[in-house]
């Protein structure tokens, strides 16, 4: 397992959490404390949710998606596993 600041070559932007672990199928991250997962109004406020489009672009340009398995409240930090592809959202059992 590596951690890896989130501040690479696909975007050259600092993003407010790390990558734990990816493969073809899933990314998992490290949320901090105050990050919200999804937006709840339209307002502005940076999400994991976005961050995530921005990062993984290219595979959403090619038939991917960004589906959020599990969530944590804004003010609690943890792990936070991230389906690439519906079909593995589906068999994740969330």
């Amino acid at each position: 397992m590596s951690n890896v600041a989130v501040s690479d070559t696909r975007t050259r932007e600092r993003r407010d959490f790390k990558i734990i672990d990816e493969t073809d199928d899933y990314i998992v991250v490290d949320k901090p404390p105050l990050l919200l997962i999804h937006p709840t109004k339209p307002n502005g406020a940076t999400t994991l949710w976005a961050e995530l489009r921005q990062l993984l672009a290219f595979e959403i340009a090619s038939g991917g998606q960004v589906s959020i398995v599990n969530r944590l409240d804004r003010e609690t930090s943890g792990t936070v596993l991230v389906a690439k592809q519906q079909q593995r959202h589906v068999n994740s059992g969330c």
